[in-house]
């Protein structure tokens, strides 16, 4: 059977559509501008969510991975590498852990809330071209949203130092949370870059 050059068209759209997804972020960001430490060396960061995941760990090391990959001059750690415990820590406690470590800061990243927008994109074809090659491919990408809370807490006063709230929209991936996690990621990175908090 022939395939069309309409149908290898249709299915990059879906493979991209799915392998990478889609979305926006829309970050509200608010720092204390009374804060006049040290800039930070090595940060851990957290990851929580409302329910608790057996993907933490893991998405602890991707949010390292995109904080690295644009902050080179700091290193940036998983939590669960720094302070081993599942149970309730008081903030002396934390702060001792992570003081331990050379941490000077960490980053909370919270998921406060998820909305599905759907069962399936909605793919539209259009063959009324003349060629068989015309084809006209339009997807409709209206997906749920994420929310999130991210602070940037100093280790030595265990004060917040930079807050955001964040929107996610999640797009279509075979991976929503994830893909939502690794471009909020991005857009945490450039506007920690900004505060003038890293070294």
């Amino acid at each position: 059977m022939r395939r069309t050059h309409g149908g290898l068209i249709f299915s990059s759209v879906v493979f991209a559509l799915f392998a990478t997804g889609c979305g926006r972020v829309r970050v509200e960001d608010f720092s204390d501008r009374t804060f006049n430490g040290p800039p930070f060396a090595r940060i851990a960061v957290e990851y929580i969510e409302l329910t608790d995941t057996v993907y933490r760990g893991r998405t602890e090391r991707m949010l390292v991975s995109i904080l690295q990959k644009r902050s080179s001059a700091v290193q940036f750690v998983p939590m669960c590498e720094v302070v081993f415990t599942d149970g309730w820590t008081s903030d002396q406690e934390l702060a001792g852990k992570l003081s331990k470590e050379g941490c000077g800061a960490f980053l909370t990243v919270r998921r406060t809330r998820s909305e599905s927008g759907g069962d399936l994109p909605v793919i539209g074809l259009d063959a009324s071209g003349s060629e068989e090659s015309d084809v006209a491919v339009s997807v409709n990408l209206d997906g749920g949203e994420n929310w999130f809370v991210c602070e940037l807490v100093d280790v030595k006063s265990m004060r917040s130092i930079w807050r955001a709230t964040a929107v996610v929209s999640i797009g279509w991936s075979l991976t929503p949370s994830r893909s939502s996690v690794r471009r909020l990621g991005r857009h945490l990175a450039k506007r920690l870059a900004a505060q003038g908090y890293l070294i």
